[in-house]
């Protein structure tokens, strides 16, 4: 003989003798004995920390809890016949979503054989082996950041057509789209100034505005072009573009092969910008992080 756990708004029908690592949070579990055998004893030996989970008709050939929290239950049936022991572990919500990434630390006293679910062999190894094995997924990409310079240091023009202020070539299989369980994110930032320029008597701001150009492909690189800030513009500023899209396609940062590229500026805004009245671009690089 020996224990059978059934969840029907949950893990499911169980098996004789089988722990289970699947039940839903919130939801009743069936505790049966498999041969009758008075008198009956079901014991909740442990429970996660801040359960308050109890069994219902202890002494019965029958009995049931409800998990509510994540985490492994511990489960006594004694009889005439021994005593049978088996761990259920709780790691999916009420509706079945999995909780704390599924993990559900051992029961203590466990003992191995008591969580036979799927055919574990390694007993709560298992849970270890699998928390580790998503730490170190987790932890693979964490802190990847690189940054790719792109133009010459402080440059400056009054042209309103934009010019060349280096060229780069970027070859994005050395930037895997994935590091672990992290995504690629590439984005184009600058820092740039402008200073105001006399036209009518008033002060005109003009501001420093930046952007990729694909010149393997000729075309400039969607959702690059960023602007400099329109107040306090003499004041170098850190400018960032969104995640730029990375692709087959044009307008894409290419991933299908090395492509060359140009980052260009130019001056934006109205009126005339003469002498000494300039934009400036003190860097441009390119981030490549893992997020």
């Amino acid at each position: 003989m020996t224990i059978l756990a059934n969840q029907p708004s949950g893990a499911g029908a169980g098996t004789p003798g089988v722990a289970s690592e699947d039940l839903w949070v919130g939801q009743a579990v069936n505790l049966s004995s498999t041969v009758a055998s008075p008198p009956y004893l079901w014991e909740l030996l442990d429970r996660p920390p801040g359960s308050a989970s109890t069994l219902s008709t202890p002494t019965a050939i029958t009995s049931s809890f409800i998990p509510d929290v994540v985490g492994s239950y511990r489960i006594q049936l004694t009889t005439a016949l021994g005593v049978f022991i088996l761990t259920y572990r709780a790691r999916f919500s009420a509706s079945g979503v999995l909780l704390n990434r599924g993990w559900a630390l051992p029961a203590i006293g466990e003992l191995p054989n008591e969580a036979n679910y799927g055919g574990n062999t390694r007993s709560y190894a298992q849970v270890f082996e699998s928390i580790l094995g998503d730490i170190l997924i987790e932890l693979d990409g964490f802190g990847k950041y690189t940054e790719i310079p792109l133009s010459r240091s402080d440059l400056d023009t009054r042209f309103t057509g934009f010019v060349r202020a280096g060229m780069f070539q970027l070859d994005l299989s050395k930037y895997p789209a994935t590091s672990g369980i992290r995504a690629r994110e590439i984005k184009l930032k600058a820092i740039v100034a402008a200073s105001g320029a006399l036209d009518g008597g008033g002060i005109v701001p003009w501001v420093c505005q930046v952007r990729l150009y694909d010149s393997t492909h000729g075309v400039v690189v969607g959702g690059s072009t960023i602007d400099g800030p329109t107040v306090n513009v003499t004041t170098p500023a850190l400018v960032s573009s969104a995640a730029l899209t990375v692709g087959a396609s044009a307008g894409n940062l290419r991933s299908d092969a090395p492509a060359i590229y140009e980052v260009q500026f130019r001056a934006l805004g109205a009126g005339v910008l003469s002498a000494p009245d300039d934009v400036s671009l003190y860097q441009s690089i390119l981030t490549v992080e893992y997020v």
